[in-house]
């Protein structure tokens, strides 16, 4: 009884979530974007488009983790809530049916999605952690942030001008002529402090209410915005509280993908309301809603439109550079951007669905997708003696990136595989996945 109650919970959060988005999106953003290529050709629409896209939306919520049992399981709600729903529905509102390719495509993206999951049905491996460290760990860590932070400073000079969210672009653009002449590993630094180690203080706050790691955390994010004005640094903190609250709140583990697919739903209908009124929350909504969610479908409709009519990528602006012809002068982002937004140096970066498939079409999506359950299966097993909440919440920043980066940028250069690599060394935590365990790490 109590499986099949919240089984139904998750059923109804997906299908309110899905409403709300269509709703959003047709009232909302597509009447106010609509000069950024957002559009709605609803006479070009066919019933079979509405009926088999809003079956493959649903669908997956009846085999969705219902509790919070694994980390990865928020990464699956992340991509379902943030790119895979966007991905089905805004490309064919933008295009109308445009042949069988978007309704190919939504099959296959489907496919792909429960791929990605199929790995929670798979024992996780019992791997033997490296322990005794405590606290030693954490000044390491405190080490290699101040070392970072050092790297960041002799570069860019000590500057903490937090410019207001409409500025942001110019703050980026600078940012980008300084690292002109910086080492890469400069790039690597900021990024790995910005969405893994400054999370994992965040983290260490707000689970074992120590203060001094949590202002340590968010005040080096401050910096890392000022000096780089990447939202999504800014916005990491959010995302950490708020999925802090749900994990805090009495049964916020048991019914954590009904909550969190509500909870972004009531998000969107209060920032869509009271836009109308308010110049501020209009431009909030169009950060979290157009630009964090409906944004992911444009782009991929973009990409699904370039890379059916020409040839695909192969990764040859990648790691396989040398080992086939690449057909274009510019990287598959910088490419989109030229030709849908009139401005190469207009970085279009997708989601990972989208990136594979300008690589190596749908056998790119099934294979990144089957890639990437690996990658959270062994996360998972990796984890198991680690704190839940931390284990959850350390995998959630750099899993957002997974929304508008492609796979194997964001193992390396978004921090996915250091977040693993810092579980492995974490401390164990009062409440892992086996149990309550004590605090060890101090």
């Amino acid at each position: 009884m109590r499986n099949l109650k919240q089984r139904i919970l998750v059923v109804s959060g997906a299908i309110v979530y899905t409403i709300i988005f269509n709703w959003c999106y047709i009232y909302h953003v597509y009447p106010q974007f609509s000069y950024m290529g957002y559009h709605y050709n609803a006479p070009e629409l066919s019933i079979a488009f509405f009926v088999f896209t809003w079956l493959l939306a649903i669908l997956p919520s009846f085999w969705l983790p219902a509790n919070l049992e694994r980390p990865s399981q928020v990464a699956h709600y992340i991509l379902y809530i943030l790119v895979y729903i966007p991905a089905l529905f805004v490309p064919g509102y933008i295009y109308g049916f445009y042949g069988n390719s978007i309704l190919l495509f939504n099959f296959v993206l489907f496919i792909a999605f429960t791929l990605m999951g199929m790995h929670y049905k798979i024992p996780l491996l019992r791997i033997k952690r490296i322990t005794g460290i405590g606290n030693i760990f954490w000044m390491i860590c405190f080490a290699v942030s101040l070392a970072t932070y050092a790297f960041i400073i002799s570069k860019f000079g000590l500057s903490f001008n937090l410019v207001a969210l409409a500025d942001v672009y110019d703050v980026r653009t600078s940012y980008k002529e300084a690292l002109g002449g910086a080492s890469g590993l400069l790039v690597y630094l900021i990024t790995w402090q910005a969405n893994v180690l400054n999370p994992l203080f965040i983290t260490k706050g707000f689970t074992a209410k120590k203060p001094v790691s949590l202002l340590f955390g968010i005040f080096g994010q401050l910096l890392i915005f000022s000096i780089t004005g990447f939202k999504s640094v800014l916005f990491s903190s959010v995302l950490i509280l708020g999925l802090f609250i749900i994990l805090a709140i009495k049964k916020g583990k048991e019914h954590f993908g009904a909550l969190l697919t509500s909870g972004v739903a009531a998000l969107m209908i209060g920032l869509a309301q009271i836009s109308r009124f308010s110049q501020i929350v209009f431009f909030i909504f169009s950060i979290f809603v157009r630009r964090l969610i409906m944004n992911n479908g444009l782009l991929t409709g973009f990409y699904l439109e370039f890379f059916t009519e020409n040839p695909k990528a192969l990764l040859g602006h990648s790691i396989l550079e040398n080992a086939v012809e690449y057909p274009y002068a510019l990287g598959p982002p910088n490419l989109i951007g030229g030709i849908f937004y009139g401005n190469v140096a207009t970085s279009a970066n997708a989601n990972m669905w989208a990136d594979a498939y300008a690589n190596f079409g749908f056998l790119g999506m099934i294979f990144f997708s089957i890639a990437l359950a690996a990658f959270f299966w062994l996360y998972d097993s990796i984890a198991q003696k680690t704190d839940l909440r931390i284990a959850t919440l350390l995998l959630a920043v750099p899993a957002m990136s997974l929304c508008n980066a492609a796979l194997l940028t964001t193992l390396l250069t978004h921090g996915l595989l250091l977040a693993m690599l810092v579980i492995f060394i974490l401390p164990e935590e009062e409440e892992s996945v086996f149990g309550r365990k004590r605090w060890i790490s101090g």
